[in-house]
């Protein structure tokens, strides 16, 4: 839900999640500072409390160490700052604040409790051990229906009311899944034509420079030399296209993390691989072939690109 938070004279418009004393613990969210809810912060005479985000803590607030006990201003009510979590993929959806149900004015009301027809709520679990998800998809299926007898009138056959049950991994990658799919697809396909095109401009290269290698073996270069020399250029030129690239990647990261973003909350988690690009600079490299009609070349491997 979407909330307006007054501090320090400044109002912002804060999408707040709406949760359970339990929620955090389900997924074992550990604050960084203060503490989540407890079952106290549930009840409905509890004092307004609030976790706030990483992001929300650090862009709004400056991340500041004593946030903890601070008194915000939401829904004409004081609410007080208990914790701040870590920086990590929020589910199901990417929040500013957190309040509990009983600080929410339309979920807490009697209306919204006592009428069924009020599904505003989400329900999560964890399976216990050694249970199979077909096992907890039957289980649920025989609670839904328990429901549709006890409650035909608010669960109507025409309506289809059904209940499925869905692993977290799959839940938090399904939407975004097919779409980075096909990203990965269009950027293999568009390095496989660079790729193409720089093997094409080497082979160029080198013809043009065929009396060039041809006199330097004629004064006396051997084919060690020259593979040096052939290796050193190709070396330097691979630097500097990596360092090109990844200024790019850089720049062009938080555009894929926004975009990412709209699909899957662990958009965040996307960075550039410190360990993937050691590798990528340490895989061997060698010169371009050189035509068979060179008999001063050495023959190579075909130079790497990446």
């Amino acid at each position: 839900m979407t909330f307006t938070l007054l501090g320090r004279n400044e109002a912002h418009r804060v999408r707040t999640g709406v949760v359970s004393a339990g929620f955090f613990d389900l997924f074992g969210v550990r604050p960084l500072l203060g503490r989540t809810f407890v079952a106290a912060d549930d009840r409905p005479d509890a004092v307004p409390v609030l976790v706030l985000s990483y992001e929300y803590w650090k862009r709004f607030e400056g991340g500041d160490p004593n946030i903890v006990g601070k008194i915000f201003q939401m829904n004409d009510k004081p609410h007080a700052v208990i914790g701040v979590l870590p920086s990590i993929p929020q589910y199901p959806n990417e929040n500013d604040v957190y309040m509990p149900t009983t600080a929410c004015p339309g979920r807490s009301s009697r209306f919204t409790i006592s009428d069924r027809n009020s599904r505003m709520m989400s329900v999560f679990a964890r399976l216990r051990p050694g249970v199979s998800m077909e096992e907890s998809q039957a289980d649920l299926a025989a609670i839904m229906q328990g429901m549709k007898r006890e409650n035909p009138k608010f669960y109507p056959d025409e309506v289809g009311f059904q209940s499925t049950a869905s692993a977290l991994r799959g839940d938090l990658t399904t939407n975004a899944k097919p779409m980075l799919v096909a990203l990965l697809g269009a950027a293999a396909f568009v390095l496989l034509i660079a790729c193409a095109n720089v093997a094409n401009l080497t082979m160029a290269r080198m013809a043009r420079r065929e009396q060039e290698l041809v006199i330097r073996t004629a004064v006396g270069a051997g084919n060690g030399r020259l593979l040096r020399q052939l290796l050193t250029e190709s070396l330097i030129m691979a630097l500097l296209a990596a360092g090109v690239g990844i200024i790019f990647a850089g720049a062009s990261i938080r555009l894929m993390t926004q975009f990412a973003g709209q699909l899957t909350p662990r958009a965040r988690e996307i960075s550039i691989d410190g360990w993937v690009l050691a590798l990528r600079f340490c895989a061997p490299v060698a010169p371009p072939s050189c035509s068979a009609r060179w008999p001063h070349c050495t023959r190579g491997r075909m130079f790497r690109v990446d």
